[in-house]
């Protein structure tokens, strides 16, 4: 079953590559000494990234000052002591010299290589390529979908709402989103917000089963029949879930089925925050290594730059674990693309330090496709 998992990466990114460095470093050590030739594939760790790699090989120069421990002795006689001495050969420490750092370069430069062709990836999305806002859910944003509510409401009888719909339909443009009274905002934990139906891209509705087609029996038809009540009376709907850890997760849902064709188009109501506090593209990099696993699951890496730091910070604070009806509700953000749902990572606690890793059931095919939508311009 799909899964998917925002959380901080501080644990696991940059004291992860610190403990890889020293691994990778020891490891280095040990091999060249004993073997004839050497290459990064034969022992460096899979998810140790290139500046990991190059710190290593840079503090292993380093060391290379001191070689008493790497040289071969020679062997002579003590004539006071009358005991056989063991001593350095200076033109044989400068050949290992030599020969160490040659190949600890041509490894070097010939693994990163690879790595960097065929499984390392940084995505660098600009403009409205990539977005970043909060999943709506009935703890914080109930005002909202009350006004979304009777709006759909008030749609199912009013001959000119109908006919904006309508329009909007034939289309393909989400239904107008819930509006505060004249005069008044929604305030969501102390801060202004503004909502929006975003459609699910074709990569999210096949993680959630509603794509291709719905196999009977799975979790994507209990979503698909519960979605399917709400489209009879034309309202929206909450879609709760208990995730890892008994906690629980909810969602705004509303459907609709495409003008001449029997298929249907899927939204969730997105809260996002002011334009000032709106994480932007550009502050934001996605990198990606093919394989690489945090807690055995595929992940996908991200940073920010200062700016985003700051306001992500302060997006996954406000939408961390909050009580419902005396159990644990997990917030989710979600990450568009081009305007449409991509993920629906969970938040399981703040993350402050500017670094987070996407986490995702044991499908390299999931990851892949995500990572593919999230490079096509």
């Amino acid at each position: 079953m799909f899964e998917q998992d925002l959380r901080d990466a501080a644990a696991d990114g940059p004291a992860a590559d610190e403990r890889n460095v020293q691994r990778f470093g020891h490891t280095i050590r040990s091999n060249l000494l004993s073997k004839d030739s050497v290459t990064l594939e034969q022992f460096a760790p899979k998810n140790i990234r290139a500046e990991a790699i190059v710190e290593a090989i840079a503090a292993f120069a380093l060391d290379l000052r001191d070689l008493s421990s790497y040289s071969r002795p020679a062997v002579g006689f003590n004539r006071y002591t009358r005991r056989r001495d063991r001593t350095m050969q200076p033109q044989f420490q400068r050949r290992i010299v030599i020969s160490a750092i040659l190949l600890v370069i041509l490894a070097a430069v010939g693994g990163c290589r690879k790595q960097s062709a065929s499984d390392y990836v940084v995505i660098q999305p600009v403009g409205d390529e990539l977005e970043i806002h909060a999943l709506a859910n009935d703890d914080d944003d109930m005002e909202a979908i009350d006004t979304a509510r009777e709006f759909f409401a008030k749609a199912a009888t009013d001959e000119k709402i109908r006919a904006e719909m309508d329009k909007l339909a034939a289309t393909n443009e989400p239904p107008p989103p819930p509006k505060p009274e004249p005069g008044f905002d929604f305030v969501v934990k102390g801060v202004g917000a503004i909502y929006r139906w975003s459609p699910l891209s074709s990569y999210r509705l096949r993680t959630v089963g509603l794509e291709p087609t719905v196999t009977p029996g799975s979790a994507g038809e209990a979503l698909f029949n519960r979605l399917a009540e709400a489209r009879k009376t034309g309202t929206c709907c909450v879609i709760d879930a208990i995730a890892e850890g008994g906690q629980r997760t909810a969602s705004i849902w509303w459907t609709r089925e495409r003008v001449n064709s029997r298929s249907f188009e899927y939204f969730q109501l997105v809260r996002v925050d002011p334009e000032e506090s709106r994480i932007r593209a550009e502050e934001i990099t996605i990198e990606y290594i093919r394989g690489d696993r945090s807690n055995d699951k595929l992940t996908i890496w991200g940073r920010f730059d200062p700016a985003g730091t700051t306001k992500f910070a302060d997006l996954t604070r406000r939408n961390s674990p909050t009580q419902h009806r005396g159990a644990s509700t997990i917030g989710s953000l979600a990450m568009l693309v081009k305007g449409r749902i991509l993920a629906s990572p969970t938040v399981t606690e703040p993350i402050p330090n500017g670094r987070f890793i996407i986490s995702f059931s044991d499908d390299q095919k999931e990851v892949d496709d995500l990572i593919a939508a999230m490079q096509e311009r």
